[in-house]
Formats: C-alpha cells, structure tokens, sequence
C-alpha cells in the first residue's frame, strides 16, 4: 500500500496545446540569448572561410542574428510564419517561408546550418535524406554542411519506454519567470524519441496572468554511427565530428549535443 503523501487533493496542473504563435513566443523566451552554440559554428565557417550562409529551420532567427553580428551574409528559411515574423523582429537579417526538403534557391552557399536538432524533427530516414540532397544542390563543392543532432542518452538508451523529468528556470524581463520542463521517452524499435515539451509561465502574486502550454514532438533518435552513415550515404564525406561547442571529440559515442561538419564527397 502506497503510504500518503498528504497532496493527494492539490488539482493536477492543466496544460493547454500551443499554438503556432504562442509556439513562436515562448521558443524565443527559452532560447534566445543561448549563444553556446554559436561560438562552433563561427569557428568552422572561418575555417572553411564561408561568408554567405544558409540557415535551415532558423526559428525566431537567434543565429541569424549572431551572423549579423559578426558579419556573415545570411539566409534564414523556416516553414513557419510565427517563426519568421518574430525573426523579422530581429533585424539585419534575410528571412523567406521554405521547407528545407524543397528548396528553391538558384544561387549556392558556402554553408549551410541545420541548427539545435533541427533535422530530427524528420523522423522518416528517407525523408532526411531527401533534405540532405536538397541541400547538397545549394551547397558550393568546396563548401560545408554544419549540423547539431539529437541522440538520446545513455539513461534513455538504457530504459526504453520509460519517461524521463528534466526543467530549466529563467527570468523573463516582464518580472515572470519561465519554467521549461521536457519529459522523454526512448523507442528503440522506431528510433524515435517522443518529446512532451511544457511552458509554464509564472507571475509572483498574480496568479491569474500564469501560463501553462505543452507541445508534443517526435524526433529521430539514431545513433551516433547511424547518423554518421546517413549522411556519408547521402553525398557527404563527414569531416569533422564533435560532442560539445568547444570542439572537443570525447569519444563518438558519449553524450552531448553530435556535431558534424560535412562537405560534398564530388
């Protein structure tokens, strides 16, 4: 018998479905002063001396803005209009609504982003390869691919099926604070990983103005020598890898974020 824990009568906590504006507000409000990432791929663009860049799913447009910082030429394409209308916010930067598995670009790169697992939100492998050579015609032959995959841990790797708790806590400048709590769960038969991602927003005193929203994702959810065949099968020659912003290696199959640098094999 389960011993009491005397919270048996609190009411459970009702998330409401975002939509695809509120979506596109609390994405920025978690993400965008998060430059971690950057800091690789300003090194690998000025290793491979790329000056005009491709953003595929450039979200609210935190990169963008980074490269108009430091004054990269760039193009941010997103399927979504919330997205990109909060991008626009951002100043400096060229925005259009595209799907990086059609593109309809007549010009060419010198690289090409596929940011913050981007790319497993394509969960079909056939998809994602189809996305990969839609990017290699964009792509200048002597130019490079740069990308951070998801790939689930070693706990989650470990216990399939099981869900797993994490959340992080930021103040917001309207004197709130963002709670972000993800909770996921590994499928090893499908390769996916199955993301419950929650917003809530929380005002001391003010109760009435709190927010509680929730986004499901799927993500692709292969593994580090899975991915790296995925992309050398798809007109690739993996380069360089990496598993943190620092470009250190720490051994292929560790975990962090999986960075790869790719560029075309002919």
């Amino acid at each position: 018998m389960t011993e009491p824990t005397g919270y048996e009568d609190e009411p459970r906590e009702v998330f409401t479905p975002v939509t695809a504006q509120s979506y596109a507000a609390l994405y920025h409000l978690e993400l965008s002063d998060f430059k971690a990432d950057f800091r690789f791929y300003q090194a690998l663009l000025q290793q491979f001396e790329a000056r005009f860049i491709l953003e595929c799913g450039c979200g609210t447009g935190r990169i963008q803005r980074f490269l108009h910082e430091y004054n990269f030429s760039s193009v941010g394409i997103d399927i979504s209009s919330p997205m990109l209308q909060k991008a626009a916010t951002q100043g400096g930067t060229h925005l259009v609504a595209m799907d990086m598995c059609s593109l309809g670009f007549c010009n060419q790169f010198d690289a090409v982003i596929i940011p913050y697992n981007t790319l497993n939100l394509l969960t079909d492998e056939k998809t994602i390869a189809r996305c990969l050579s839609e990017i290699y015609t964009v792509l200048k032959s002597d130019g490079v691919l740069l990308l951070q995959l998801y790939t689930p841990d070693r706990q989650l790797r470990e216990n399939p099926f099981q869900r797993f708790f994490q959340f992080s806590m930021k103040d917001i400048d309207d004197g709130g604070k963002l709670i972000t709590e993800s909770i996921k769960q590994f499928d090893p038969e499908k390769k996916i990983s199955l993301l419950e991602q929650r917003y809530k927003i929380r005002y001391p005193g003010k109760p009435e103005q709190n927010v509680n929203q929730v986004i499901n994702h799927e993500l692709a959810a292969f593994s580090p020598s899975e991915w790296f065949e995925i992309i050398n099968t798809s007109g690739y020659h993996v380069s360089s890898c990496y598993r943190d912003y620092e470009l250190n290696t720490h051994g292929f199959e560790t975990d962090g974020p999986l960075l790869f640098a790719a560029t075309p094999s002919s």
